[in-house]
C-alpha cells in the first residue's frame, strides 16, 4: 500500500509511525435524502494520516 506524499505544512516532521498524526475534516459538497421524506444533510468526512508513512487510518 503506498502512502500519500509529505503535507506542504508539516510543521512536525516524524521519524517513526504512529508517532504524529494528521487529522481533516470537511463537509462533503453532496446532498442526501434519507427515505421517506427525510430532511436533506451533507455529510461530513474525517481523515487521519500517519506522518511518518503518510497512510490513512481508520479503514
Amino acid at each position: 500500500m503506498r502512502g500519500l506524499p509529505p503535507g506542504p505544512g508539516s510543521q512536525h516532521p516524524a521519524t517513526f509511525r504512529n508517532q504524529v498524526w494528521e487529522v481533516d475534516q470537511k463537509n462533503l459538497p453532496i446532498v442526501e435524502l434519507p427515505p421517506p421524506r427525510g430532511k436533506a444533510i451533507t455529510p461530513w468526512v474525517t481523515m487521519f494520516l500517519d506522518d511518518a508513512t503518510r497512510l490513512r487510518g481508520g479503514e
